[in-house]
């Protein structure tokens, strides 16, 4: 009798163990306009000279911004939402001479500091009937060297054509269901090609003085001075570029420099004044062929063609933003990465 109550108390013990095993973990999950799954492709051919050195832009996205759908569980958490570069967790993703990294709120990030990105959302908790919750999001997408200059090639630079780059996830690890978050694969990466022969791009200056302006004459939207800048695109011909006649064009992707700013929806750059705060009475736009030239977004300054030499006059204009403007004096800037296509 004493052997048979004995198994009997293992068996009870046995069955309260695989109960618990059973219970399901429940997920959040997010979607972009019910799409799980997102394809960006790269503007057609990307050529890097031999000569870019550690560092350089290749190419960036235009800024990317939309609403997440996303949906919690009743369990009681809180969840944070974050960006995961390179999900996969491939160790060479493109390859050793390129890096892929994300722009989100105006600031860059790779995976050489972490792969996961913070956003400024949060999921709230729920105990019953959850929600669905719209989550504002920005992102763009940019691919940098990570090596050196090397000897001279001219080939594909990355085995691969597509990679997933980005997915929505949540910052705690099994807080969320993988196959029903957002995620994004970049295509077309056999398009990224190297080229023997570079190209030098430069302006005629780099610092404007827009001079004294009357406030007297402002109006909202005219144009309270102008100025000229001449930018040049020179192809090397010496050594093993002799005779060459590889056609290129040359796009550029503009943003503001520190002690600037852009707002969003106008196109204008925001200087700053003497107290290092916006001087929201004029706005700086810069026109080529008499059509503005966007910020954050790629634009091109010089189309296909095997010409040796080209330049390209650019107009500077100083915009009125009120009709009482502040007096005195500004300055700012304007970063431009030119890409090579």
């Amino acid at each position: 009798m004493r052997n048979l109550q004995s198994v009997l108390s293992f068996l009870l013990l046995f069955g309260l163990v695989g109960n618990s095993q059973a219970a399901p973990v429940v997920k959040f999950t997010c979607s972009l306009s019910g799409n799980y799954q997102e394809r960006m492709s790269v503007p057609g051919t990307i050529n890097i000279p031999n000569e870019a050195t550690q560092g350089t832009v290749l190419w960036r996205s235009p800024t990317i911004r939309g609403v997440f759908l996303c949906k919690n569980t009743p369990n009681g958490q809180s969840h944070t939402l974050a960006y995961i570069l390179n999900p996969n967790k491939n160790v060479e993703p493109l390859g050793l001479n390129l890096d892929l990294g994300v722009t989100y709120n105006g600031k860059d990030y790779t995976c050489q500091s972490s792969c996961n990105i913070e956003l400024k959302a949060i999921l709230p908790s729920c105990t019953e009937n959850c929600p669905n919750v719209l989550v504002p999001f920005n992102y763009s997408l940019f691919i940098v060297k990570k090596t050196p200059p090397g000897d001279n090639q001219d080939d594909v630079v990355t085995g691969v054509n597509s990679h997933k780059v980005l997915q929505l996830s949540g910052m705690d690890a099994g807080t969320d269901d993988p196959a029903k978050m957002w995620g994004l694969t970049l295509a077309d990466l056999h398009l990224i090609k190297y080229i023997k022969c570079p190209i030098t791009v430069g302006f005629s200056t780099q610092n404007i003085d827009f001079g004294t302006m009357s406030s007297g004459s402002a109006a909202v939207g005219n144009v309270a001075s102008t100025r000229e800048v001449t930018l040049f695109a020179n192809k090397d011909t010496s050594g093993l570029c002799r005779g060459d006649k590889t056609v290129f064009s040359i796009n550029a992707f503009m943003k503001a420099a520190p002690l600037s700013a852009v707002n969003a929806g106008e196109n204008l750059l925001i200087p700053y004044g003497a107290d290092n705060k916006p001087f929201d009475s004029v706005g700086i736009q810069l026109l080529r062929n008499k059509t503005v030239i966007p910020f954050n977004q790629e634009a091109t300054m010089f189309e296909a063609s095997s010409e040796i030499s080209r330049s390209q006059k650019l107009d500077v204009n100083l915009i009125w933003r009120t009709d009482r403007p502040v007096a005195g004096r500004f300055r700012g800037g304007i970063i431009m990465e030119f890409y090579h296509r």
